[in-house]
């Protein structure tokens, strides 16, 4: 294909997702594939010094893929689409990136959020690159794939929807939310279901349910203090956990016993370095996952 097709193509695929975007994409998965397919087809020729760039960057992405401090969606989608382009830059001329700007910034008209789309760091970009004259390669390279991520994650939003969980903008602020969910599957298949909640009315609520072939096993449902069941005029009730701190408190108690008993008696502990070690790499797991918005695999 003809580079300035494919610059024609590039601005086509913007301008076709802003479009979707105001019918909500009925068809945009399938749209968005055969759009990205597009522009996608590079000349063959030898590589310039920008696609050289290009490539060596894509190249040095390994998981998690993180640019210029930004995380990307999804790394095999990035190296595919330049290497069908032979690592030619999509974002070529200024006017399709300020169409590209336009539509990130226009994306809270969805209720979505332009920090979601890398939008900080493409503004001090595309202020580079807009004062350059002859913008330099490491340049070039970053803006225009972390213009694709953010093209290829708001297609996907719009299409199937994101839900932020961060209700309280204290939380949000530092980086935290006050609801989430996880989704973990092991090797061996098993799964795990993570739920956290900072806005429970009725109290802090902590429970285990473990769901076997014969039977489950359920710890501290409902968040209740105590087996005692309350009946009056209010109706039937049972008192909940009113904090962390509550819940756990004889926890830690125990657990400091433990270790101390380890130590004076030379036993040998209930846990190892190495359970601690796992269970931090599956929390820092789950938080990159929440953070860069994608499925982590360890």
């Amino acid at each position: 294909m003809h580079p300035e097709a494919i610059d024609q193509n590039a601005g086509f695929l913007a301008r076709s997702l802003r479009a979707l975007g105001r019918e909500r994409l009925r068809t945009a998965t399938a749209v968005l594939s055969s759009l990205l397919c597009l522009i996608s087809a590079g000349a063959a020729y030898a590589l310039s010094p920008i696609q050289e760039a290009m490539s060596r960057t894509i190249e040095s992405l390994t998981p998690p893929p993180m640019l210029g401090g930004e995380g990307l969606t999804d790394i095999d989608l990035i190296t595919d689409f330049y290497m069908r382009r032979e690592f030619q830059p999509a974002w070529t001329t200024p006017a399709k990136v300020d169409e590209m700007m336009s539509l990130i910034a226009g994306s809270s008209g969805h209720g979505l959020i332009p920090e979601d789309y890398h939008w900080s760091r493409l503004q001090q970009l595309v202020a580079q690159y807009r004062a350059t004259s002859n913008p330099e390669g490491a340049l070039v390279v970053e803006l225009d794939i972390l213009l694709t991520d953010a093209l290829a994650r708001l297609g996907y939003h719009l299409r199937f929807g994101k839900v932020d969980l961060a209700v309280h903008e204290g939380l949000r602020e530092c980086g935290d939310v006050d609801n989430g969910v996880a989704m973990c599957e092991f090797a061996d298949g098993r799964m795990a279901c993570f739920y956290a909640s900072r806005t429970m009315a009725h109290g802090h609520e902590t429970a285990t349910e473990i769901v076997g072939t014969e039977g489950r096993l359920v710890v501290g449902r409902d968040g209740r203090r105590n087996q005692v069941e309350i009946a009056d005029g209010h109706g039937i009730r049972t008192l909940t956990t009113p904090t962390f701190y509550e819940r756990f408190a004889d926890a830690f108690l125990r657990e400091e016993i433990h270790f101390i008993d380890a130590i004076r008696f030379n036993r040998p502990l209930a846990l190892s370095l190495h359970d601690a070690t796992e269970a931090t790499r599956i929390g820092i797991a789950l938080r990159t996952s929440l953070l860069e918005r994608r499925v982590v695999e360890l």
